[in-house]
């Protein structure tokens, strides 16, 4: 059967925790974020794609990826101010 959709968040989430306690491991959360991400907007997951994407933020500017984080940023807040 079908696992509940606050259970996936959780394990989700959880996957996103472990990752990042491991050093080094930046651009594998960047990655394990695009893939949930991909997830998210396939199974029409939109709060748990917006909870990702915030951590890609983090990610990302962690990273030095400014622009990206900075274009990504702008657009969860516009699609907030939407709700």
């Amino acid at each position: 059967g079908a696992i509940a959709k606050a259970k996936t968040a959780k394990i989700v989430r959880g996957l996103l925790d472990i990752a990042s306690e491991i050093p080094g491991s930046l651009e594998v959360q960047a990655e394990l974020c695009r893939q949930i991400v991909a997830w998210c907007k396939q199974e029409k997951r939109t709060f748990l794609r917006q909870r990702v994407e915030s951590r890609l933020v983090s990610v990302d500017y962690e990273r030095g990826r400014y622009d990206e984080a900075l274009v990504l940023v702008n657009r969860l807040l516009k699609e907030r101010r939407q709700i």
